[in-house]
């Protein structure tokens, strides 16, 4: 039940509505790497223009909703001479 409540002079008024209360899952599962520790290899002196490497990670949660939906990212600040494509890793 839910109510609202006017804030009127001399008097409030109010009405209540019965409202359906959907519950939705939570999110229950943090998304997990499929390795511990991932390494890769390229000469320093190479220009990056190619893939050199790729992380992956699994989620529990059901990926059709935003509970199983997660991007990868690179945690810190510091300017790197490569970028971590956010969805696919």
């Amino acid at each position: 039940m839910s109510q609202i409540v006017d804030r009127g002079r001399p008097s409030t008024r109010s009405a209540t509505l019965s409202l359906p209360l959907i519950i939705t899952g939570i999110n229950e599962h943090a998304p997990v790497f499929t390795l511990v520790e991932y390494t890769f290899y390229m000469d320093e002196k190479e220009e990056i223009t190619f893939i050199i490497g790729k992380v992956t990670a699994n989620d529990a949660d059901d990926s059709s909703t935003s509970d199983g939906i997660f991007v990868y990212t690179i945690a810190g600040t510091s300017t790197l001479p490569f970028t971590l494509e956010p969805t696919t890793g």
